[in-house]
């Protein structure tokens, strides 16, 4: 006996009825208790009467019956399943080998044909045979229903391939390309490749590149895409790729949706050698649309929020877009710390930049929605930062000395990392600039005890808001203060989050 046969057919047979139709009580039962072991459900019946009322009541999808047999006898009831049911496996067992039975076999299209004593080993050849066969045709059902719903109900452009080879395309997109049929599609050897177009941040081939390989590495994920028919005008798709595996062979067929989002008016905003660039990128209508498009192909965005310097990500649906806000649906816990921060940036393989939102009108814990106004898209977001940047120890202090002198002014630290600080500052020195070389003294504390960094450092950058001076210093560390700084930070990280999970727990 194939051991590992037998170890396969319990793995596949066990979601699979059976029906076993014998009128010799003893053998019934033995063969019953060897099924059971194999599969989901196993039914027994005397006679062909017996076994038709069972079929009716279980549908099991394979029937071992015995042809000679009381009341009906196994040519009969075979008769009457297939009047019921075409798909349903019968496999004969009789005592007499009779061609006039093979003839039925025929006729009734019965899977097998077993005399009788029943060689267990043949038995187990038999069933994996007609499990194989029903689970491959199961799977072609599946994958011919799953083909059927995507291309019957959907608006959008719609190509199934085989590797990068067409093998079905909807009637909306035969006729983008000029096509009479899919068969003229197919003989054209059309290749989707010829019809992108290059663009910023969009999807095409190049030598290095090939676009199908870039897709299929990211199923579900959404590109934009650059496509001219076949009069050489160009449109502007979304493109999202799903896979289909045939169990059977694992062999994979890829499905491409096009949604044509050309009257949204995007193409400038993705191109930085265009007129217009500028315009759409400073332009509140173009970032609407941008949503427009997420929220047309039901698209996952990320929210980003900050608690005291702590990154906290969550996705995001779009289910709402008004004339002057947008709303959109998350987690509990990105709610939170949007309330902490009363603003969010929201980031998409699909958006140029981030965007951030400066102002939440709602932020509903009841539906778990989230709306928002004015956003402008993060040419240098936060999200891109390579060290982590955490908000300093409230008995944290800085002293700044300039040109040799303590400078004495009101000094908050805004955050800190291993080798930047931003600080605010009522006042600056006189020649205080972007590039200036200062000096700053930096007292944090970490379990009670203090951790004083004296170092050289640069103004990167300086802005002055409503009065107050907005710096950001950059600094090199030596080793051993690198190290300090790296455990403190970490140590603080971790009090925040602390922190932050106890924020959780609360109601609002």
């Amino acid at each position: 006996m194939d051991i590992e046969k037998v170890k396969t057919l319990r793995k596949i047979a066990n979601t699979i009825p059976i029906l076993y139709v014998e009128d010799n009580v003893g053998l019934r039962t033995q063969a019953a208790d060897f099924l059971e072991k194999m599969f989901s459900k196993v039914y027994t019946a005397g006679d062909g009467e017996e076994g038709l009322a069972s079929f009716k009541l279980n549908n099991p999808k394979i029937i071992i019956t015995d042809i000679t047999m009381p009341n009906m006898d196994g040519i009969e009831f075979s008769k009457a399943l297939r009047e019921l049911d075409s798909a349903v496996q019968i496999i004969f067992t009789t005592a007499r080998d009779d061609s006039k039975y093979m003839l039925n076999a025929i006729d009734y299209k019965i899977f097998k044909y077993i005399i009788k004593p029943l060689a267990l080993e043949l038995l187990i050849d038999v069933l994996y045979d007609c499990v194989v066969q029903i689970k491959a045709t199961e799977n072609k059902d599946i994958f011919v229903k799953q083909i059927n719903n995507i291309f019957n109900h959907q608006d959008n452009f719609v190509l199934l391939m085989e590797s990068e080879k067409v093998v079905m395309a909807n009637d909306k997109c035969i006729q983008f390309f000029s096509f009479k049929n899919i068969d003229e599609m197919i003989n054209a050897s059309f290749e989707l490749s010829d019809h992108l177009l290059e663009h910023d941040q969009f999807l095409f081939s190049t030598q290095e590149t090939n676009y199908f390989e870039n897709i299929i590495k990211h199923p579900k994920r959404l590109f934009h895409t650059k496509i001219s028919d076949n009069n050489n005008v160009s449109h502007h798709f979304m493109l999202r790729t799903t896979v289909i595996e045939n169990i059977e062979d694992n062999s994979k067929k890829y499905i491409l949706s096009l949604n044509d989002i050309t009257e949204l008016n995007l193409l400038d905003l993705f191109d930085k050698k265009s007129m217009n660039h500028e315009r759409a990128i400073n332009n509140q209508e173009t970032i609407y649309n941008l949503f427009k498009m997420l929220k047309r192909n039901s698209a996952e965005i990320r929210i980003n929020s900050f608690y005291r310097g702590i990154k906290i990500t969550n996705t995001a649906v779009i289910v709402d877009i008004h004339e002057k806000s947008m709303r959109l649906k998350t987690s509990l816990k990105q709610q939170k710390a949007v309330n902490y921060e009363r603003m969010m940036i929201l980031s998409s393989s699909t958006f140029p930049h981030d965007i951030q939102c400066r102002s939440i009108l709602n932020n509903n814990t009841h539906d778990q929605s989230i709306e928002s106004c004015e956003f402008s898209f993060l040419i240098n977001s936060p999200t891109h930062r390579e060290n982590v940047c955490v908000e300093a120890d409230e008995q944290a202090r800085l002293t700044l000395f300039y040109e040799e002198h303590n400078f004495v002014t009101d000094i908050e630290i805004v955050d800190l990392s291993i080798n930047s600080i931003s600080i605010t500052m009522t006042n600056i020195p006189s020649g205080f600039h972007v590039k200036s070389l200062a000096h700053i003294d930096l007292v944090l504390y970490t379990n009670k005890k203090p951790l004083i960094i004296n170092t050289s450092a640069k103004v990167l950058k300086l802005e002055e808001k409503k009065k107050i001076f907005h710096i950001v210093l950059i600094y090199t560390l030596t080793d051993k203060k690198h190290t300090d700084l790296l455990n403190y930070l970490a140590i603080r990280q971790l009090e925040l989050i602390k922190e932050f999970k106890e924020i959780l727990t609360t109601k609002d």
